[in-house]
């Protein structure tokens, strides 16, 4: 019955582990794919919303760094 718990854990902490990177490497793409320009928006309510692209963000051209 150990030998069970410990397989389980295992398992259990290397899905965490992938599921964490999986998470990271999609906000790095959206990033990439949104040409380096994301933004956060906050309401009066604390609600944050995450933004990606210089259009989303509201931001114009001229003023992006090249």
């Amino acid at each position: 019955m150990n030998i069970r718990w410990k397989k389980v854990l295992t398992l259990v902490a290397i899905a965490s582990i992938c599921f964490l990177a999986l998470i990271s490497v999609v906000d790095h793409l959206r990033v990439w794919a949104a040409g380096g320009v994301w933004c956060a928006e906050s309401d009066p309510e604390g609600n944050v919303k995450l933004l990606y692209g210089a259009e989303a963000c509201n931001i114009p051209t001229a003023a992006q760094s090249k």
